[in-house]
Parts: structure tokens; sequence; C-alpha cells
């Protein structure tokens, strides 16, 4: 039986990018993922215009709370550890220009751990394809 909407998920600071998300607290082995994303980020905005500038800002608030979930921490407000290592294992993928292994990342987490991800899964998947 149907008993209404399921709580929604913790959100983000809604102020956080992935300029200016703190990410202080991020474990040394998943730091990996933060200095990834955040260079892919940054060359693409580089010489983003007009409809491009505006996807990407919407896929930075996006990438700024997946920053802030990555720092360490207990519950529902942080990344657990497995899909941590994941995220750890695509980056180094992404960084070394495998899109198979990034694809193959990238189902893993949606298909096992989709609730956990589900804020900050598409931006991720959207700015691999860019």
């Amino acid at each position: 039986a149907w008993v209404g909407p399921s709580p929604e998920w913790p959100k983000p600071p809604l102020d956080a990018t992935v300029s200016n998300a703190d990410t202080s607290g991020v474990r040394p082995q998943h730091r990996v993922v933060v200095e990834t994303i955040a260079n892919r980020f940054d060359a693409l905005a580089a010489g983003a215009t007009g409809m491009r500038k505006k996807e990407l800002d919407g896929i930075s608030t996006k990438i700024g709370g997946m920053f802030v979930f990555l720092n360490e921490g207990e519950g529902e407000t942080h990344i657990s550890p497995p899909v941590c290592d994941q995220l750890a294992r695509l980056s180094e993928a992404w960084a070394a220009g495998d899109a198979n292994a990034v694809n193959a990342h990238l189902l893993y987490i949606s298909t096992r751990h989709w609730e956990e991800c589900a804020y900050w899964f598409p931006a991720l998947k959207r700015l691999t394809k860019l």
C-alpha cells in the first residue's frame, strides 16, 4: 500500500559549488575525486559561454554538494566509503582517459547506490560526457 512520498534526502548547502565547497575533511585516499573533477570542471568552464556556461553552473552546484558530502563522517550527510572508493576508481580512470572504465564505474554506482547518489549523480554523469 502506498503511504505517501518518501522522506526527502539531505541536501548540501545551497551555496556549495565546485570552486567553494569545503573539502577539508575528505579522506586522503579520496582527494583524487575532488582534484580530478575540479580540474576537469575548470578546464570546461574556462572557455564556456552562453548555454554551456549555464549548464556548467547547474553542474557546479550538484558537484559542489557531492564534494561537501565526501567529507569524512557518518550518516546521511556523508557519502559511504564504498561509494567514495568507486568514485576514486572512476576518477583515476577518467584521468587516464579510459572511457570504458569510467562508464563501468558510473553504472556500478548508479545501480548499487542510487539512493545515496541521486542528488549529484546526474551532474557527474553529464560532466563525464562533456
